[in-house]
């Protein structure tokens, strides 16, 4: 009996899910910021639409061998009704009618090769592979764009719960301040207007935990959101990073920057050269070299008639001269031009917005890491004061007043510090965002 219980037990321990796979499966699971990049990369409606802006663009590139290659096609035609052309001869003055004969059933190969055609094909060719490069380059583009700002929303969180514990906190020490500050009037050491001022002080702290509660639902909401998973219902998991200015000092604006974004916009700009060169040589005629070889049948009406049918073929070489079109091919060579224009403006514009952008997150990260410094310090320092000054008011040498200024400055610092870590990781973010490149581990 005691040998079967313990298989029985055996048995039951090796069919036990482990409790790490079902904290893994569970909804309510933590999620790292690893993981909400890769939830985002694989749900957000951002990258689908850029990889379909990359397909699309392929697809082009592949259409664009249809001015290059040869076309073939092939034709069929059965004539359910007809009615004969007549023609009049004569001759020697004896007037004939005789019916022009067309074929009941025709079917025909026809091939065309281009020849010249002043190079439009191999430009719009030209175009399409610099587009595809393009359209690459904006997915590379959106997903690194998308990493940035699941890391920035991340954070966002973080600070949120962070300031979300500081006034949670700042909560416990004002009502344990009431507390204290009601006994001592019970002993006649303190006064109704100290318990009032007391009460509002706790009052504001209720509200502020009110305010911080709503904001971290808020930032866990847009997170999600920006994952593309809205419904997404997970605790965020980790840690504000610490703010080092050792991190960006020694980086420098990159003159020939490779940001995926810019890298795109060159690429458009030649594509847009590559069509203009094709849209200026409209007056250029085309030449092909065509061939149409028929199988027909004009002896009798019916379509499976193989002892009936005919053959014949013809090889010619065709050039088409467009002389006027009504101005549709000389507003397209100059509509070319002004998108040129647009493409390099927009080109110009990022590599002149880029540097200073750059040099403007770059200060204001010092500057923060170097107020985050400061704001640490100031906390020892506010927390000592609180202390010597609630010791004050028990022997009776400090005021309520001073004890409550006390509180609402260590409030203030402690949240300070909260807000220059999320300030310095918004810098960060955005540094890396201009230079097109991940440099640190946040």
């Amino acid at each position: 009996m005691k040998k079967s219980y313990l298989f029985i037990q055996l048995l039951s321990g090796f069919f036990t899910v482990p409790a790490a796979l079902l904290a893994v499966d569970s909804p309510r699971a933590p999620i790292n910021l690893s993981e909400a990049i890769s939830l985002g990369l694989a749900h957000s409606p951002r990258i689908e639409k850029a990889e379909a802006g990359k397909e699309e663009a392929a697809w082009k590139k592949t259409e664009s061998w249809s001015g290059i290659l040869p076309s073939i096609s092939l034709e069929a035609q059965h004539s359910l009704a007809k009615k004969y052309q007549l023609l009049d001869i004569d001759f020697g003055g004896n007037p004939a009618t005789i019916p022009q004969i067309f074929p009941t059933t025709n079917v025909s190969l026809n091939v065309a090769i281009p020849i010249f055609d002043g190079f439009r094909a191999f430009r719009k060719r030209e175009a399409a592979v610099e587009e595809s490069l393009a359209a690459e380059n904006d997915l590379g583009w959106a997903k690194f764009r998308l990493e940035e700002e699941i890391r920035l929303r991340f954070n966002q969180v973080l600070a949120a719960r962070a300031l979300f514990s500081v006034a949670d906190q700042n909560l416990k020490t004002a009502s344990e301040h009431l507390q204290k500050v009601k006994a001592l009037k019970r002993g006649g050491a303190a006064t109704r207007v100290d318990v009032l001022r007391s009460e509002v002080q706790l009052s504001e702290a209720q509200n502020q935990l009110v305010e911080a509660n709503d904001n971290l639902s808020f930032t866990t909401r847009k997170l999600f959101l920006t994952l593309g998973m809205p419904e997404l219902d997970r605790e965020v998991q980790g840690e504000l990073a610490e703010p080092d200015a050792k991190k960006v000092e020694t980086i420098n604006w990159e003159n020939e920057t490779k940001r995926l974004d810019i890298v795109a916009l060159k690429h458009r700009l030649e594509s847009v050269d590559a069509i203009r060169g094709a849209d200026s040589v409209f007056w250029v005629p085309k030449i092909n070299l065509v061939g149409q070889y028929l199988k027909y049948n004009n002896k009798t009406d019916r379509i499976f008639d193989g002892s009936s049918t005919r053959d014949a073929y013809n090889v010619a070489v065709n050039l088409s001269w467009n002389v006027f079109d009504g101005l549709g091919s000389y507003a397209r060579a100059k509509e070319s031009i002004y998108r040129r224009v647009q493409a390099e403006k927009s080109l110009h514009e990022s590599l002149q917005q880029a540097p200073v952008e750059f040099e403007f997150w770059k200060k204001r990260y010092l500057h923060g890491a170097a107020f985050y410094k400061t704001k640490v310090a100031d906390v020892e320092k506010s927390e000592e004061s609180l202390r010597l000054t609630q010791q004050g008011y028990r022997l009776g040498s400090r005021t309520n007043s001073e004890v409550l200024d006390s509180l609402l400055e260590l409030f203030k610092t402690r949240a300070a510090v909260v807000n220059a870590k999320q300030a310095c990781i918004e810098s960060l973010i955005n540094i890396e965002m201009v230079l097109g490149r991940r440099f640190s581990n946040d």
